[in-house]
């Protein structure tokens, strides 16, 4: 009978840790090279740009919602009657929006246009739902 080898196991955190120092050398790396890591301007930079890959051209009627909402790290935007909140992500890459439409607010993050897209059908869906429950009577009071 030949005795075979369990899978290896991590040490309990062990991925833990290596998530952390890879964005510790991400953090530190920016800033050092740009001293402008999580600042507001550097935030609102950042979701502009998302904005701009996912829209193009488009990404000019985007209305900021600066005066509104005093929140740095989470700017929000409005377009074509959606509300958009930026997620700071570790990495410009990581960076997404979240879509609020007519008060359904699914939790898929965006990064594309398709990506609005899917939001968009995510919404649709909560909406429907709630007007079934509704029509039901079955709706949360």
């Amino acid at each position: 009978m030949s005795k075979e080898k369990a899978p290896f196991q991590y040490l309990p955190m062990t991925i833990v840790s290596k998530a952390m120092t890879a964005f510790e050398k991400i953090q530190v790396a920016q800033m050092n090279d740009q001293a402008t890591f999580e600042t507001p301007e550097n935030i609102e930079k950042r979701a502009k740009a998302l904005l701009k890959k996912i829209f193009g051209d488009d990404a000019q009627f985007a209305l900021h919602f600066a005066d509104v909402i005093d929140d740095d790290l989470h700017p929000r935007f409005a377009i074509d009657n959606m509300a958009l909140t930026f997620m700071l992500g570790a990495t410009p890459d990581d960076d997404c929006f979240h879509l609020s439409f007519l008060s359904a607010k699914p939790v898929r993050p965006i990064r594309s246009l398709a990506g609005v897209g899917m939001a968009m059908l995510d919404a649709m869906d909560i909406i429907d739902e709630h007007f079934l429950n509704h029509e039901l009577g079955t709706e949360d009071e």
